[in-house]
């Protein structure tokens, strides 16, 4: 994408818990909702929406 090469998404996010002590980060729990959803995180609009999260 733009001319950089892109990890498939599935096998990133399953990276964090293991080598990303992370699992809160807003990004990897976005792109968790929407690959369940069947979306493709990459380059998606919801990617930014933070505001959910803030106030958990």
């Amino acid at each position: 994408m733009n001319n950089f090469s892109v990890v498939e998404p599935k096998f990133l996010l399953s990276l964090y818990g293991i080598k990303h002590s992370s699992d809160r980060c807003f990004a990897v729990q976005i792109a968790h909702q929407l690959l369940q959803q069947g979306i493709n995180p990459v380059g998606h609009p919801e990617m930014a929406n933070y505001q959910p999260f803030l106030f958990q």
